[in-house]
């Protein structure tokens, strides 16, 4: 029912009048018309405060939000980034590697003797037969008493050179047992020798010039020449060399040189 109808009928309510009230089936009819209005009309005002009432509601808690203070620019909260976990893998690790340990050889090989180019000019090399009693150990033997300073090798080899109808040079080579077994024997060889055995006088005329170890020593008999006796050292290798006529202790040290880098060639000491 519109606001002018319902003003009409408050108007013949108000003014006395009896009001009329139709009957038969266009009353019914006009009755249930109303109705529907009535209905339609509550209907649609309880639609328009249900939405309503959430925009009142939002406006209502936008201006309740406390203000910031002055000077300080309102923001949105800064958005939370997740930062992207990195994994390490840790590269693999190679144990360490030893290299294998050289072997040492059980013998003495040919390349650890002298050759012709490293003996003095006009020798040639004539095997490896060295006997004889040239050696310091044949001479100590003619002390009284005599003096034992061979050394205890575990395997020898002898190279033989010539020069002439005369000259020799002959060198031996010991491996001893163990390094320190020839460094014990080359260490105390002097003090085994002693400086005078009656017929033979022993001096140490040069040291510690070639290899591991090194000695020349002169050998002077009763009414005879000088002998120098050289001594080198490599690892578990000794030598001994002699050359016969031979009294400079310059060109005995540089038979010692020359022997201590051949020696090299047969021991992992080097």
């Amino acid at each position: 029912m519109d606001e002018q109808r319902l003003d009409d009928v408050f108007d013949r309510f108000r003014g006395g009048a009896p009001l009329a009230v139709a009957a038969g089936a266009d009353a019914a009819r006009e009755a249930f018309r109303r109705r529907r209005h009535t209905r339609a009309v509550v209907a649609g005002a309880f639609a328009a405060l249900a939405v309503a009432a959430p925009s009142v509601a939002f406006a209502a808690g936008a201006f309740d939000r406390t203000p910031p203070p002055p000077g300080v620019i309102a923001s949105d909260p800064p958005a939370r980034t997740t930062e992207p976990t990195q994994r390490t893998t840790a590269p693999p690790t190679t144990p360490p590697s030893t290299p294998p340990r050289p072997t040492e050889p059980a013998d003495v090989p040919a390349a650890a003797l002298l050759r012709e180019l490293d003996v003095p000019a006009g020798y040639r090399y004539r095997g490896d037969a060295v006997d004889g009693d040239w050696s310091l150990a044949a001479i100590a033997a003619s002390c009284d008493p005599p003096r034992g300073v061979e050394p205890p090798g575990v395997a020898q080899r002898g190279a033989a050179f010539r020069r002439g109808p005369d000259e020799s040079l002959l060198q031996v080579v010991e491996r001893m047992p163990t390094s320190s077994a020839a460094r014990q024997w080359l260490d105390e060889l002097p003090d085994r020798l002693g400086t005078d055995c009656g017929r033979v006088r022993f001096a140490v005329v040069a040291e510690d010039f070639a290899g591991d170890g090194s000695l020349v020593v002169r050998a002077t008999a009763d009414g005879g020449e000088p002998n120098l006796y050289v001594f080198v050292r490599q690892g578990p290798l000794l030598t001994q060399i002699w050359q016969k006529h031979q009294v400079t202790v310059g060109v005995a040290e540089d038979l010692g040189r020359a022997a201590a880098d051949r020696l090299c060639q047969g021991t992992a000491a080097c």
